[in-house]
């Protein structure tokens, strides 16, 4: 699929909106995208997957038609890693409904108008009645 397949895609199924519009909506996400990973930070898209930057080091290969030794530079490359529904969606499978269980997160300390939290406020009371 091609970035004009998907500025076409685009077009089709959002009405109101121009070829033209399309086209430039599918650059400014690809864009973002490549900005994201040339920043070096991972790109996660929802039920789709993710794209890492991984760094490779410099090695030592040779050259496959003359046995001859060849160093490798060091380079970035990207990596993809499709998530669990892409996977069963490619396989003719169902998603999985709703993934994983989420784990309780704990919750942050409340704060009050003075900027300090409560749990702030009884560490410094319980060091005080120590003292």
């Amino acid at each position: 699929m091609t970035r004009q397949a998907i500025a076409l895609a685009i077009f089709e199924r959002v009405s109101g909106i121009s070829r033209r519009e399309a086209k430039r909506l599918t650059d400014c996400v690809i864009d973002e995208m490549v900005e994201t990973l040339v920043s070096g930070e991972t790109l996660k898209l929802h039920d789709f997957g993710s794209f890492v930057v991984r760094e490779k080091h410099e090695r030592a290969g040779r050259n496959p038609r003359t046995g001859a030794p060849v160093a490798i530079d060091a380079r970035r490359v990207v990596v993809f890693k499709a998530s669990p529904n892409m996977k069963a969606s490619i396989n003719g499978e169902a998603p999985a409904p709703g993934g994983k269980p989420k784990r309780a997160r704990k919750r942050a300390p409340e704060k009050d108008s003075s900027g300090s939290s409560s749990d702030d406020r009884h560490a410094i009371e319980r060091t005080l009645v120590k003292a």
